[in-house]
């Protein structure tokens, strides 16, 4: 059984890898990607814990490394959740330029959630203590408690509004022209967010610049006006070079946007907005692409449907729109199935899944009810 805990860690681990490759951008840093894959491993760890542990009660043979892996990943991720994390997120996103800056930012910002979390923590407790329903000893077992039962609250209600919109999804998959309908409002939605993150890039760009022309060369700021430019000129689409070469409406920009440039706490400031600006119009971008492209594959696949022709080895060529990407060998059948059985196979989930789901929510109906007509 250990060799199988072992082959689903290493499994586990891998899917990690694999998603943080597809959905982190190239220049994200290792702390960061080290961070959610440490965040990502103590929860679906719990896959490869549950059947170790069902095992060694069922053979009857407590073993104490599994308590020892369960009191690892609850204490992990209670520190994660609550402290590091938290912590970490502020400091990765902080526009300071020094580490000790950003460790303060961070701190700054944490403790107004750290404060409420903190006054609810010592109410409850109070409460506890003046109604006399635990003390020093068992505090510690209550607080597990509260914790976990906070869990399974908001577990079964994300379970609960999954269990009823992924099959109703799937079900509606089955339909390409209805999806294709719902695709084109995502589209218009995603087009919006990109419109209203790029107006806000244009401005951030153009208080950089504005600020950085303003600055005197000798400047003692300046090296720090320097650091906030170069970051825009590496991973902004828009270039503050760029608008050199052109006229650019300072007259435009508020007061206020003049005076990042005053002192360092300003400059910070401006670095945390333009991190924030870049990685909104990467992120809205990269989901209006997506939404064009499955716009593009649900079209192909209603017009393959309605004319029963399934040569195309990728999904825009039905339609006439050419995007290069690498061909595989069985893209033809891939395209086949998306065109002729997936609908189908998706309805066949789509009805399990309400089935089980309705199976389990009437189990303990029906057992009460047997075990009444027996009696």
């Amino acid at each position: 059984m250990w060799a199988f805990f072992v082959v689903l860690i290493i499994l586990i681990v891998a899917v990690i890898a694999l998603l943080i490759n597809h959905f982190a951008e190239k220049h994200v840093e290792w702390s960061v990607r080290l961070a959610t894959g440490y965040g990502w491993l103590t929860s679906m760890g719990v896959v490869a814990l549950v059947p170790l542990d069902v095992w060694a009660t069922l053979a009857k043979q407590p073993v104490q490394a599994i308590g020892t892996l369960w009191d690892i990943t609850y204490w992990s991720t209670q520190g994660a959740t609550w402290i590091v994390l938290p912590f970490y997120q502020v400091y990765s996103e902080a526009g300071d330029f020094t580490v000790r800056s950003r460790c303060w930012t961070s701190i700054k910002e944490n403790m107004l959630l750290y404060g409420v979390v903190g006054t609810l923590a010592a109410f409850g407790v109070g409460m506890l203590f003046a109604f006399q329903r635990v003390t020093l000893d068992t505090l510690l077992g209550a607080g597990i408690g509260i914790a976990n039962t906070f869990g399974l609250v908001v577990g079964i209600l994300l379970m609960g509004y999954g269990l009823v919109e992924i099959p109703k999804q799937m079900w509606k998959s089955g339909n390409p022209v209805l999806m294709l309908k719902q695709c084109a409002h995502k589209c218009g939605r995603h087009a919006e967010a990109v419109m209203k993150s790029t107006s806000e890039l244009e401005t951030v760009i153009t208080i950089i610049y504005a600020n950085q022309r303003q600055m005197r060369r000798h400047d003692a700021l300046h090296k720090y006006m320097d650091v906030v430019a170069s970051y825009a000129e590496t991973h902004s689409p828009i270039k503050p070079s760029l608008l050199a070469t052109r006229t650019v409406d300072i007259e435009g920009l508020r007061a206020e946007d003049l005076e990042y440039n005053y002192d360092l706490e300003g400059l910070a400031v401006l670095r945390r907005r333009l991190f924030w600006a870049v990685a909104d119009y990467k992120g809205f971008r990269a989901m209006y692409e997506k939404a064009i492209l499955d716009a593009f594959e649900l079209e192909a696949i209603a017009k393959a449907r309605s004319l029963r022709e399934y040569t195309s080895t990728q999904p825009t060529e039905a339609i006439g729109v050419s995007i290069t990407r690498r061909k595989w060998p069985w893209d033809r059948y891939l395209w086949i199935y998306k065109c002729t059985a997936r609908s189908y196979v998706n309805k066949v989930f789509a009805v399990s899944i309400y089935c089980t789901a309705w199976g389990k929510a009437t189990w303990g109906i029906v057992s009460k009810t047997q075990t009444n007509l027996k009696h």
